[in-house]
């Protein structure tokens, strides 16, 4: 189930889905998951981090990249995110330690 959740905005080609609604609806219940802890733990089982940074390169629509950059703040929160996917420090971001996790902000 998770797995279908993820495949519209995955950027898995050809099956990309050309409905915004749905791939916005799929974000949305990705972000919803990743607020929980059983829902994170099937999405890490799918390598959902991976997944979605395959996908958000290819998104256009705005409310579906908002809900993508909420499920991913969620899984850089609960250290989820492989610190080589993490973005890298420079002009524009500044990373905060948090013991074993790290948040990155955008400044």
């Amino acid at each position: 189930m998770v797995r279908a959740l993820l495949r519209p905005i995955s950027g898995i080609k050809p099956v990309v889905e050309r409905c915004d609604a749905v791939r916005q609806s799929c974000a949305e219940a990705v972000a919803a998951l990743a607020g929980g802890e059983g829902g994170r733990a099937a999405l890490g089982a799918c390598d959902a981090p991976a997944a979605l940074k395959g996908g958000y390169g290819d998104e256009d629509h705005a409310e579906t990249m908002e809900a993508m950059e909420e499920a991913a703040e969620k899984f850089m929160l609960h250290a989820m995110v492989p610190e080589d996917m993490q973005p890298k420090a420079g002009p524009g971001v500044q990373r905060l330690g948090l013991g074993a996790q790290s948040l990155v902000l955008k400044v």
